[in-house]
């Protein structure tokens, strides 16, 4: 057996040298394959048109949201040991947003973090009755904003500046999430990525630095917008939309935009996401946030949703009484509706936690409206014409169109050009009787015959089956 085995390792010893001199060499390279593959995978979201499609479906059909403004914001309302700006300045540009920052009320930050935010005591914070307050004007979703630029967070997440620095007990987040799901609304967050608080973010702004004198450093706060971010979206279940609002300061860059994105899908894949996560082009989010502006054309080929106030301000102020009418409201929501887009209407609560009541009679009426004339707007697309009419705008769903007549012609004829299908009936959706309206075919177009009561109702819609 020994002469055996002495000539089986004299034969392979040649063999063994090479093995052991291969091994040597490739150890470096085992190593860095041992090192990979110990790393946790990377998370990539990637989905198809029709799946996005499908992810976004509901956020479509719905339309029409709430936003809310709302925290220790509200407290100044303008005012400040004296100080209270006038009607000029408070229509100056940038100055009607953020009414609360100190560059705008000269609020020192001592006085803000020790005595405004000790004063937001919301005692009549009830988020029921926010949540069908949205519900009766037609409203299916509500983003509130549960940190804004100053940093505070409204709900007691990881230890920093937050609802417990107040001396309201308890977590407004968690009451909103509860009412919204218990009324069947979706819940949207806003969040913002400076912060005028944290040492690492700072970056306040004033007139003359504006925009460029936000965040100097967000690299470095970026891990708190991460730790902030994973506590609301796993403490609070499935939220529907996180809305950011920060993609515009200076530092923040395109690669941060991208790899918050990613993060938030680790942890809730099917939440949808505003474009302002991310600077420059191509979107990165699911959706355009137009701001206080209705695009002409809409915005071809992308999911869009504009955001406007109801006066001249998000958060409240008392002294802000530049309401835009029922009917402006009414017509915004049709007009944007028109062009394929979503409305995102704002409401400013008080210091108390209560919407004001010219806000309140303002979402009534408009209400009121949509309750005869909801299938004009819920799930309805762009006409299928190129071009726009002087009596209004036209919304589409299946076989139907919908003419809301924003201006009745003097004649009371709708003129209405040929398209690819053929007029079957007409009638005034909000009229529940059978009376069909008579039309004729002229040359190149419809002409519709209007009733004669047509100018009695608010926004009327006529309602167009087709072949």
């Amino acid at each position: 057996m020994k002469i055996i085995h002495m000539i089986d390792v004299k034969y392979f010893y040649p063999i063994i040298i090479k093995l052991v001199f291969c091994s040597i060499l490739c150890y470096p390279c085992l190593s860095q394959a041992q090192e990979k593959k110990e790393e946790k995978p990377i998370f990539t979201f990637f989905e198809t048109k029709d799946q996005k499609e499908q992810r976004m479906q509901w956020w479509r059909d719905a339309k029409f949201g709430m936003f809310i403004h709302w925290g220790p914001d509200a407290v100044p309302s303008l005012q400040w040991k004296g100080s209270e700006w006038n009607k000029k300045t408070l229509s100056e540009k940038n100055y009607i947003k953020y009414p609360a920052h100190e560059s705008i009320l000269n609020i020192p930050k001592d006085d803000w973090e020790n005595e405004v935010i000790k004063q937001f005591n919301p005692t009549q914070y009830n988020p029921e009755d926010w949540v069908l307050q949205a519900k009766k004007a037609g409203m299916k979703y509500i983003i509130l904003t549960v940190k804004h630029h100053n940093g505070f967070c409204l709900w007691p997440g990881l230890p920093g500046y937050d609802i417990r620095e107040t001396k309201f007990k308890g977590d407004p987040v968690a009451m909103f999430v509860e009412a919204c799901r218990k009324y069947d609304m979706r819940i949207g967050f806003y969040y913002s990525q400076l912060d005028w608080h944290d040492p690492d973010a700072i970056g306040k702004y004033t007139a003359k630095t504006y925009p460029d004198g936000w965040i100097s450093n967000p690299e470095k706060f970026l891990p708190t917008i991460k730790s902030q971010i994973k506590d609301l979206l796993t403490q609070y279940g499935k939220i529907d939309i996180l809305w950011f609002d920060g993609q515009w300061i200076k530092d923040w860059t395109t690669e941060m935009g991208d790899d918050l994105t990613t993060y938030v899908r680790t942890l809730q894949p099917d939440i949808i996401i505003n474009d302002r996560v991310r600077k420059g082009t191509p979107l990165c989010g699911d959706y355009h946030t137009p701001e206080q502006i209705i695009p002409s054309n809409g915005i071809s080929g992308a999911y869009w949703e504009t955001c406007m106030t109801m006066n001249d301000t998000w958060f409240y102020v008392k002294q802000d009484l530049n309401w835009k009418s029922s009917n402006i409201l009414i017509k915004n929501l049709i007009d944007v509706s028109s062009k394929d887009g979503n409305f995102l209407l704002n409401v400013g609560p008080d210091p108390d936690g209560v919407i004001p009541l010219a806000s309140r009679q303002k979402l009534d009426s408009v209400g009121q409206w949509i309750d005869v004339n909801a299938e004009s707007i819920y799930s309805t697309s762009t006409g299928p014409f190129e071009t726009t009419f002087p009596w209004g705008s036209v919304t589409a769903k299946d076989d139907i169109l919908y003419l809301h007549i924003l201006n009745v012609p003097e004649d009371r004829y709708l003129k209405l050009p040929f398209f690819d299908r053929k007029i079957r009936k007409v009638s005034v959706l909000a009229d529940h009787s059978d009376r069909n309206l008579s039309f004729e075919i002229e040359e190149d177009h419809y002409k519709i015959n209007l009733p004669e009561d047509i100018r009695n109702k608010i926004v009327p819609v006529i309602k167009v089956k087709c072949w």
